[in-house]
């Protein structure tokens, strides 16, 4: 049995700095302002004579080891600690923790051995975050509501101040497994908090705020909707996909080293974690975490993706547990059905609208968009102008992408994706640079749950960004580790990133080519027709007959009426407007204004066979032609199969008579990079 012998910085790292004469007179200082701010928020107590000195003796302790401040830091947000608490009593817990950080990055500073494990890519890190920072003020000078992006760009700046306190201590300890197993740990205690409170107490119990049932409902939902700390599900759920490829990593790991119990462990933490996502009831939770797990078995290696062929029709299988299944298929026919006029989930209204308004403000202005946190403020005024109309839009897009979009234009957005993308590129050089590296089940983790995350985001606005912040500062830590990549792997890896970018474009340029040459011009018709009951306004029940769009269910029933096999159009109800929209497309514009004319006929006809016109009088509210591009389903499908075959033979050409396989032969038995 062999002992292993720590280094000096490994001491360093758990023990911290010595102890100064001074630090007594430092510790009473700080417990003294701890003490005076804490009676001016909280009032005059005496447990706050214990709480205070407590509190700051932890954190004076937490200072001296960088270790400790990390993992709480990591676990106070993995379980939002800060709303948590708000929900009590006003604590400035954020603060605090950003306060707690820098002062022991600052402590940390003052030893050697930390500062040598800072390198070049701390720098890289942080001017990646500067980019995105530098895009959001750029985005400010244009905004509309020039206070509101002012706060928020202050919000977006603490944030990412928090992102690099932690990628900064995660790079001082270098203690990636154990920040997994900080991320891990708390959100499979909370997906237990969850069951339980499902199971035994009906949903009754919010175990102090760690375990809130939602208010959202949602169409075809099996149980209630948990947010565990969070007042959203979805927001819970998209926390909770990000943890799901770590626990399958360390389980990767257990197994591995023959540790059993530790196996057993994770592997529980996975089916907790699972249990959480179940109970979030949300569809585009289901989705990022099959997205995630998907990333994590490709990245993870060949081992992985062996053993993962067993877990992919367990994966089939969940398709048909009550409440995933069947609820994919609801939004697939809410969102693509045709003629569908009611019962649609008023969930998938509002966000169709809500990005539908994003998209809108995003062509208005382009370049830099509205302003930072200004897409609320647009909402009244073009909420009438989109094609989805519901009675009361969200103040949020419900698509982080739209949202970048719409509030920083192309500038915003692309400052996000340039922060994003660099640190999973950095991370992907640094695999690329090692294929066999001992954590490269977790570096892939890591870059399945920045996928999920961004899966996920499709569905969602940008809110709790510091719990993504964890896995970028996870995945940042991982690729600034290991010392410089050889010239050898960054040309490999620049290879590699040119070949895929060459083949992508010339699959893309081969099935744009298939599809201009299969465009045809299609002109649609459009007739909207608007109820309006006999008699005047003096009437007795006029003004309620009136008042279709507050009885919803009577435009639909119009709509359905109207609506028959031997006719062509499409027959939709927007309740919210007020009116019934028949349209009809053809190649020819002549023949779809007199195939319209034919089908509004029909129309009225079956209303007059029902008796349905001594209700309400139908009127014609005006026509309208279109035209515009398309394409048949069968010519995009060969589009595809087209573009994705060239780009295939492009790289597999490209690779060959480049010799890139020859080079990643050579490169893997030179061994790693120093």
């Amino acid at each position: 049995m062999t002992t292993k012998i720590r280094t000096a910085e490994e001491r360093s790292a758990r023990a911290g700095p010595a102890l100064a004469a001074n630090d007594l007179a430092w510790f009473l200082i700080g417990t003294g302002l701890a003490l005076i701010a804490a009676i001016t928020q909280l009032g005059p107590r005496i447990s706050l004579l214990l709480i205070v000195p407590v509190g700051v003796a932890l954190g004076v302790y937490a200072m001296r080891r960088p270790l400790v401040t990390l993992l709480l830091l990591v676990v106070a947000e993995t379980v939002n600690l800060a709303g948590v608490v708000a929900l009590h009593v006003s604590l400035p817990v954020f603060p605090a923790s950003l306060a707690l950080g820098l002062l022991t990055i600052a402590l940390a500073l003052r030893d050697p051995g930390m500062r040598a494990r800072l390198n070049r890519w701390t720098v890289v890190f942080a001017g990646l975050i500067c980019v995105y920072l530098a895009t959001q003020a750029v985005a400010i000078m244009g905004s509309v509501e020039l206070q509101e992006s002012i706060w928020t760009i202050r919000r977006i700046l603490l944030d990412c101040v928090f992102l690099m306190i932690v990628f900064v201590l995660a790079q001082f300890t270098a203690r990636p497994w154990t920040v997994a197993v900080a991320v891990v740990v708390p959100l499979a205690v909370l997906s237990l908090l969850a069951v339980v409170n499902e199971l035994v107490f009906a949903g009754g119990s919010s175990f102090f705020g760690f375990s809130t049932v939602t208010e959202a409902s949602g169409e075809l939902t099996t149980t209630l909707r948990y947010g565990g700390p969070l007042p959203d599900s979805n927001f819970w759920g998209r926390n909770l996909v990000m943890g799901l490829p770590l626990a399958c990593a360390l389980i990767h790991r257990s197994v591995r080293s023959r540790d059993t119990r530790a196996a057993t462990l994770w592997g529980a933490s996975v089916l907790a974690l699972l249990a959480g996502i179940y109970l979030t009831q949300s569809r585009g939770t289901f989705v990022a975490a099959a997205a995630g797990l998907i990333v994590w078995i490709v990245l993870s290696g060949p081992t992985v993706r062996k053993w993962s062929l067993l877990a992919f029709p367990l994966m089939g299988l969940m398709f048909f547990v009550p409440g995933i299944g069947n609820r994919l298929t609801a939004l697939y026919d809410d969102v693509f059905g045709e003629n569908v006029d009611y019962g649609i989930d008023p969930s998938i209204l509002g966000r169709k609208a809500a990005q539908e308004i994003a998209w809108a403000m995003f062509d208005d202005r382009p370049i830099y968009g509205f302003g930072p946190g200004t897409y609320y403020t647009q909402v009244p005024e073009y909420a009438g102008t989109v094609q989805t109309a519901v009675v009361h839009p969200t103040d949020a897009p419900h698509n982080l992408y739209a949202q970048l979009a719409a509030e920083s234009g192309i500038v915003g957005l692309t400052g996000w994706l340039v922060m994003v993308i660099g640190i999973v590129g950095l991370l992907a050089l640094r695999l690329y640079s090692n294929p066999s590296v001992r954590d490269r089940v977790l570096m892939a983790a890591a870059v399945a749950a920045v996928a999920a995350w961004s899966v996920a985001s499709i569905f969602l606005h940008l809110a709790y960004f510091r719990s993504f912040a964890l896995i970028l500062a996870l995945a940042g830590a991982m690729g600034a580790a290991g010392g410089p990549f050889t010239a050898e792997a960054t040309r490999g890896f620049a290879r590699g990133v040119a070949v895929t970018i060459t083949a992508a474009v010339a699959g893309v340029l081969a099935a744009g080519a298939v599809l201009w040459s299969t465009t045809t011009t299609e002109t649609t018709a459009t007739q909207e027709l608007m109820l309006l009951p006999p008699g005047t306004s003096t009437d007795d029940g006029y003004g309620y007959a009136l008042d279709i769009r507050s009885r919803s269910p009577v435009l639909p029933t119009y709509a359905a009426i109207m609506r028959s096999a031997e006719q062509s159009a499409t027959v939709t109800a927007d309740p919210v407007r007020g009116v019934v929209t028949i349209s009809r497309t053809d190649p020819d514009a002549a023949t779809a204004r007199e195939g319209l004319r034919a089908d509004v006929d029909l129309a009225l006809e079956r209303i007059r066979e029902v008796d349905a016109d001594s209700d309400y009088s139908i009127v014609d509210v005006g026509l309208q032609m279109t035209s515009e591009p398309t394409h048949s389903g069968p010519a995009t499908a060969v589009a595809v199969l087209i573009g994705a075959a060239v780009a295939v033979g492009v790289g597999l050409t490209i690779r060959r008579f480049a010799g890139e396989s020859a080079g990643v032969r050579r490169r893997t038995r030179a061994g790693t990079a120093p």
